[in-house]
């Protein structure tokens, strides 16, 4: 984890997830360009997700939009 749970928390009112499937999300907002954001596997998306890079990392094929 990169992200103390706890801290997070307390911080900012957030539950930190350990695992996730791509397919329950409808939309993804992609703010920092970390490495390990690369390495997903994208495709495993539902046509209808809706993907904005801010960063501007991922292929274009990829998103619905960047700002």
């Amino acid at each position: 984890s990169y992200a103390n749970k706890e801290e997070v928390y307390h911080e900012y009112q957030l539950n930190l997830i350990d695992s996730y499937n791509l397919k329950d999300y409808k939309a993804v907002v992609l703010a920092v360009a970390h490495k390990q954001f690369k390495r997903i596997e994208w495709s495993d998306l539902d046509s209808g997700t809706v993907v904005y890079d801010l960063k501007g990392i991922l292929p274009r094929s990829i998103v619905t939009a960047r700002l």
